[in-house]
């Protein structure tokens, strides 16, 4: 199971089914790049897994009988890490350096 953090970036791996919305309600959809807006911890089963909330998608807060008034969430298990590299450029700063341009001759046949 992996764990996300307010302000992570993540991608949706598999969008949430429709019609578990609710009218209003709008869902990620897959292959999208989200950032984590909060983290509902795990309740009594069947919901017994972590959710989170979007800065991308902010849904109205409705009545979940039993649950009180929220803002839906999304199961964490449809999302994964955004993987973020660093470009190094230094090879291609390399290339441009002056010194070390090459020179070659030409000869005709």
């Amino acid at each position: 199971m992996c764990s996300f953090r307010i302000g992570q970036k993540v991608v949706c791996t598999k969008a949430p089914l429709k019609r578990y919305l609710r009218s209003g309600e709008v869902a990620p959809t897959r292959g999208t790049i989200y950032t984590v807006r909060g983290i509902d911890p795990p309740r009594a089963p069947p919901n017994d897994f972590i959710s989170i909330w979007l800065v991308e998608i902010v849904n109205p807060t409705l009545d979940y009988g039993t649950h009180g008034m929220l803002e839906c969430t999304f199961d964490a298990r449809k999302f994964r890490p955004l993987v973020e590299r660093k470009t190094d450029i230094s090879i291609f700063t390399k290339m441009l350096d002056g010194s070390r341009v090459l020179e070659t001759t030409v000869t005709k046949g």
